[in-house]
């Protein structure tokens, strides 16, 4: 894979699901995670194994830390003594920080989409499986292709739920955070920040889009599921709005960029 290729922060922003991903070709961090995978296959490591995850880890650490330590150097400066004059104050600022992202309006609201979201899926794993089980049991004796269509849609739509539901939390928290440190920064750096909101709420809202659909999914495909698909569309609804409405940028943020469509 030629560097020339790669896109740019690519990576940034988007819902981390590269199976289903059209860029991973244009992605920097794609490339290294198979690279990655390759490594451990080499070495007979469980590529999905807890320890081979942690040792990969690791070894990106390190690299990074090379890497920073290299640029520090070139700069005339000294990680080490910048670590140690890290002032425990502003670690305090930093914790209490978080708390309030996390304790924001929109957050909460968040969380409580992701736990109802995570109840459907429990309710659904069970109930699609026993569909499945009977539907393939019934057609060696009938044609059960229709039913078989809308098992395939239900399926897509609990991939989709069971995907978003976190990272829509993750992400909206992360916006919320950029934001509110936006308003503690001089200009230069509130500007990053601003554009980490506004693409972190930009990953959640186009979770939130597609979630809907899912959602819609579920509740055409079996009435007892109907009144907790209402509840959590009526929910994706309002986080939309608010991300909307507290975050605008997000409607307008660019991902991809547009170099991904480049050949």
């Amino acid at each position: 894979m030629s560097k020339s290729n790669f896109v740019a922060g690519i990576y940034n922003y988007c819902d981390r699901w590269c199976e289903r991903c059209p860029y991973t070709g244009r992605c920097r961090v794609f490339h290294e995670t198979e690279r990655a995978e390759q490594r451990r296959r080499r070495k007979g490591q469980d590529t999905d194994s807890m320890e081979a995850a942690m040792a990969e880890v690791s070894w990106s650490f390190k690299k990074a830390r090379r890497l920073l330590a290299r640029s520090a150097k070139s700069q005339g400066l000294n990680l080490e003594e910048l670590a140690a004059d890290a002032d425990q104050a502003e670690e305090a600022a930093e914790a209490e920080a978080d708390q309030a992202a996390d304790q924001h309006p929109i957050s909460v609201y968040a969380e409580q989409y992701t736990d109802a979201c995570a109840k459907l899926l429990e309710k659904l794993h069970d109930a699609f499986n026993d569909s499945a089980d009977d539907a393939r049991h019934r057609a060696r004796f009938m044609d059960v292709a229709e039913e078989a269509e809308h098992l395939l849609e239900v399926r897509e739509a609990v991939e989709v739920l069971g995907w978003d539901h976190m990272l829509i939390t993750v992400k909206i928290m992360r916006a919320i955070r950029s934001q509110q440190d936006a308003r503690r920064e001089d200009p230069d750096l509130a500007e990053i920040s601003l554009h980490d909101a506004a693409g972190s709420a930009s990953v959640a809202h186009r979770c939130l889009r597609r979630s809907q659909d899912a959602l819609l999914a579920v509740y055409k495909w079996d009435e007892q599921f109907r009144d907790d698909a209402i509840g959590l569309l009526a929910k994706a609804k309002k986080l939309q709005a608010d991300l909307e409405r507290h975050i605008p940028h997000c409607l307008t943020f660019p991902w991809p960029p547009p170099e991904a469509a480049e050949a």
